[in-house]
Order: structure tokens, then C-alpha cells, then sequence
């Protein structure tokens, strides 16, 4: 009975959808791409001034992003949004906060639109500066960012493979109706061994809809300094060559003083000399 209400249930979702004359598309990214969100509801022959776009990452909350065909300023995706001649949306440089349901509208008001759901894929070390360090546990979390009621958590959906497509044994939370999906995995990293760890979330039928890759940078053994040890080993240098520098520099100084005191002392003398020469003469006279 319960499988045959939810049944009914779809059917019905559906056909207000089909009536509506609602299409929906669903989009898979990475943070810092570039994304083209199509505009379905408008015809070849229509112009973009009549057309509106929303944003929505949580069903109570719509942020009005393109009015009439114009990019709406005051919209925190302002300086990253434009529309092309189809009317498709344009967001360059994709963060973690664009991802949500997106619509399409011709008129503010038209039953006639279309969804786009932009789901955004995130993977990221705990601490954050874990790729700096050597022989440690490292926790790696696996985030698919997207719009609120998008049921996409299902278990074994977002899953971790390594660089010879081996799967781990991530730890996911299988929690919905969120604005997130998380995968959890914990690796042993040790000096030398720099290997790739692959987030994939996949579909129903386990094909890869989208992936993002991690490699920890791992210094190796006496083979370097960290950047502030480099840092700190160059202001030495710089401070002793600048008194080494000094030094070398006070010493002729004083070479030169004390050569010029001699050429002093020797012209005094040369000219007592004359004198007595002189006062002598005189006598003899």
C-alpha cells in the first residue's frame, strides 16, 4: 500500500510538471568552474527582455538574479553572472555558495519555466594545512553542496577510490533534505608516499557523475626547508653579509684616516726640517 501511495505520488508530481510546462536539468561542477545554465522556456524566436532568473538554496528563500534580461547589481553573483544570446546563464569562477535551483522564467509571473539544479563537489583536508605535514592521520571531507530538498544522499553515492581505482572505505552521511552530502575518509600518509585520493558521486546505476582528486604535497626527509625556515635562513644571510659589509667598510675607512695622518706627520716634519735649514743659514750670515 505504501509502495502504491508513493507511486501515485510521482505520477501526479509529474503531471503537474508536464502541465506547468516545467523541464528540469541537473548540473555537476567543481569549485572554480565556469558554468552555462540553460533557459529552456524561452523559444528561438522570444528575446531575453521578458526574461526573469532565480536562485534558491533553500525552498523559503528566492534571490532574484536577472530581471527583464538585465543582471540584477545588488545580487552578491553580480560580478560573475551574465546572459548569452540564448538567454542561458552564464557564472563564472563557481563557489561552494552558487550551488542551489536555479529558474527560468518568460514574465515574472509564467507557469512556463525552466529548473536547473547546480550540484557542487568539494573535497578538502582536516586541518587545512595537512599537506604540510609528514607522517600524520589526515581526514579528508567530500562535500556535495546543493539545493536543500534535492534527495541526492542516498547511501553509496559519493564514493573513494585511489589512484589505481582500488575503492576505500569512506564513511558518509546519509542524511537528506540538507544542503549538503558528506563523505568522510581517514588516511595514514607517510614520507615519500604521495599518493591521489578520488571523490566520485555517482547514480543510481554507480556511473560517475562527477569527481574531484586530492594529493597531499609530502616533504620529504632532509630534502628541503619549509618556507618560513627558508625565510628566516635568508634574513641571516642578509644580516651577515650586510656586517660583513659594514665591517669591511669601517676598516678601510680607518685604513684611509690613518694613512692620511702619516702623510700629515711626514709633511710636518719635512717642513720643520726646512725651517731649521733656513734659520741656520741665516746665522752664518
Amino acid at each position: 500500500m505504501g509502495h502504491t501511495m508513493a507511486l501515485l505520488v510521482l505520477i501526479f508530481i509529474f503531471l503537474l510538471q508536464s502541465e506547468a510546462g516545467i523541464s528540469e536539468k541537473y548540473f555537476y561542477n567543481r569549485p572554480g568552474d565556469d558554468v552555462i545554465l540553460p533557459c529552456d522556456s524561452v523559444s528561438s524566436s522570444d528575446t531575453c527582455s521578458s526574461v526573469y532568473w532565480l536562485f534558491n538554496r533553500q525552498q523559503s528563500h528566492s534571490i532574484l538574479e536577472v530581471e527583464r534580461g538585465n543582471v540584477v547589481m545588488n545580487s552578491a553573483q553580480a560580478a560573475r553572472v551574465r546572459l548569452d544570446s540564448n538567454c542561458s546563464l552564464l557564472i563564472s569562477n563557481i563557489t561552494a555558495v552558487d550551488a542551489g535551483w536555479y529558474t527560468c522564467r518568460q514574465g515574472k509571473t509564467s507557469h512556463v519555466e525552466s529548473s536547473v539544479f547546480l550540484n557542487i563537489l568539494t573535497i578538502s583536508p582536516s586541518p587545512p594545512d595537512a599537506d604540510q605535514q609528514r607522517d600524520d592521520d589526515v581526514t579528508l571531507r567530500c562535500s556535495l553542496l546543493k539545493y536543500r530538498n534535492l534527495s541526492l544522499c542516498e547511501k553509496n553515492r559519493i564514493r573513494w577510490v585511489d589512484e589505481t581505482e582500488a575503492e576505500l572505505p569512506g564513511i558518509q552521511n546519509d542524511s537528506v533534505h540538507h544542503t549538503v552530502c558528506v563523505s568522510v575518509l581517514k588516511v595514514k600518509r607517510h614520507s615519500g608516499d604521495n599518493k591521489k585520493y578520488t571523490c566520485q558521486f555517482v547514480d543510481e546505476r554507480n556511473s560517475v557523475m562527477i569527481q574531484t582528486d586530492f594529493t597531499p604535497l609530502i616533504k620529504e626527509p632532509n630534502s628541503g626547508c619549509s618556507p618560513l625556515s627558508f625565510i628566516m635562513l635568508s634574513l641571516r644571510f642578509t644580516g651577515l653579509f650586510l656586517i660583513a659589509v659594514f665591517l669591511l667598510h669601517r676598516d678601510r675607512a680607518n685604513l684611509a684616516s690613518l694613512a692620511e695622518n702619516n702623510v700629515n706627520k711626514e709633511g710636518g716634519k719635512v717642513k720643520y726640517e726646512n725651517v731649521e735649514a733656513v734659520a741656520a743659514t741665516s746665522q752664518q750670515h
